[in-house]
This record gives structure tokens, C-alpha cells and sequence, in this order.
């Protein structure tokens, strides 16, 4: 809820919530809502960090289902002040970190783009490299997650770097793009990758160095 970039919209809509373990949801309704959480005033505060699921309701029969956690709880000075907790989404990454917590573990890989346009892409580990060379860049492919796709059959260039190795700078040309705030899970691009062949030569030679191990040589910075 601290995130000041997310701008509040005042919003009276009706919540219902419920924590883990309980069938019957707690009522409130909505003060503000922004695109990363809400301001609540209920009767039941909730503990700062408890996990809920709230569902909002309009007066026109349509509703949203968000998974949350409790972000700030404000209880009354006086008894007719408004009891209020803020709540903050979870993100997709958060969600399916409760069912794979090794992803929880791993920096996400999101790239950065650099002044003149090349997207850096950088693997968290070795593992993580050959689940994508062996999905995607083995097919002359490449998914880049990033905020600022660029526009369809736009040519790129991508900065791959993989820990103890020499990044490989890839070219690509945009196939699928996907927009943020759309509904995605994930924004970004979808890339047909055009690089010259040594290129292409290079993540051949480091994959196969990352599946036999360092003592190849093979690589290696």
C-alpha cells in the first residue's frame, strides 16, 4: 500500500473476505482502489500479513476475485471512527511462489533496457538458462518478459548473460507481443531470432559446457 505510484481512485464497492480455514466472509466496503491494493473499512480488521481472499461486488451483478494480504491496519481511536485495513494484491509470481516455493528463491528475470535499445536479459542461474535454451532458443526463439515490448516485426537485440559466462547479444525480430494491463499474466515479446549463425553457435557451445559441467572448459569466461 506504500507503493505511491499506483494513483487511488475514491470507490464505494462492496467486499466480501475471508481468511484461511473460515467459510463465512466478513463484510466492508471499499474507501479507494488502486491497481495494487485497497483501502477497506469493515467491522473486522484484520492482523497486519494475513493472507485473504476478497471478492468485489457492482451494482450490476459483475464481481472480481483477488487473493490479498493485509498491509496496514488502522483500528479507531474513538468508537465512531471507521475501522479500516489496507490491502495489497498478490502478483502472479507471489501466487504460484506458494505452490513452487523454489521461485520464491529466484531473483525474477526481468530484463532491463539499456539507452540504445538493447534488452538485457539475466539468468538467475544455470538452470534457469538451459529450461529456456531448451524450450525456446534451441528453436530459433525467445520470450523477453519486459514492461516496454517493442512494436510488432520490430528488429531487437537481446544481451543474454548466464553466471560465469560471457553474455551472448542475440538479434531477434518481434513475432508476438504482449501488453502490459491487458489481462497478461506476463507482458512482453515473443522473438524469431535472426542472429548470424555464430551467434547462435555460441549458446550451443555454452549450453552444452553448462550440462557437462565446468571441468569442460568450454564457454567459460
Amino acid at each position: 500500500m506504500d507503493r505511491r505510484e499506483d494513483s487511488r481512485y475514491p470507490r464505494r464497492i462492496q467486499v466480501r473476505f475471508w481468511t484461511g480455514g473460515i467459510r463465512k466472509p466478513s463484510l466492508g466496503y471499499t474507501m479507494n482502489v488502486s491497481s495494487s491494493g485497497m483501502y477497506i473499512t469493515t467491522n473486522r480488521v484484520l492482523p497486519r500479513g494475513t493472507r485473504l481472499r476478497v471478492e468485489l461486488s457492482s451494482g450490476d451483478g459483475s464481481g472480481l476475485m483477488v487473493e490479498a494480504v493485509v498491509a496496514r491496519s488502522d483500528r479507531p481511536l474513538v468508537q465512531q471512527a471507521l475501522n479500516t485495513m489496507g490491502v495489497r494484491f498478490l502478483t502472479p509470481r507471489e501466487l504460484v511462489s506458494e505452490l513452487v516455493p523454489e521461485i520464491a528463491a529466484t531473483p525474477p528475470q526481468t530484463p532491463s533496457r539499456s539507452p540504445e535499445g538493447v534488452y538485457r536479459l539475466a539468468f538467475a542461474d544455470h538452470a534457469h538458462f538451459l529450461a529456456a535454451y531448451r524450450r525456446d532458443l534451441s528453436t530459433g526463439a525467445l520470450f523477453v518478459p519486459t514492461e516496454e515490448p517493442a512494436p510488432l516485426h520490430a528488429d531487437v537485440t537481446v544481451e543474454i548473460s548466464v553466471p560465469e559466462a560471457a553474455p551472448i547479444r542475440l538479434e531477434g525480430r518481434v513475432v508476438h507481443r504482449f501488453e502490459p494491463g491487458e489481462g497478461n499474466l506476463l507482458a512482453g515479446m515473443g522473438l524469431e531470432l535472426t542472429s548470424p549463425e555464430e551467434a547462435l553457435e555460441s549458446l550451443r557451445v555454452l549450453a552444452a559446457s553448462i550440462e557437462q559441467g565446468p571441468s569442460s572448459g568450454a564457454g567459460w569466461q
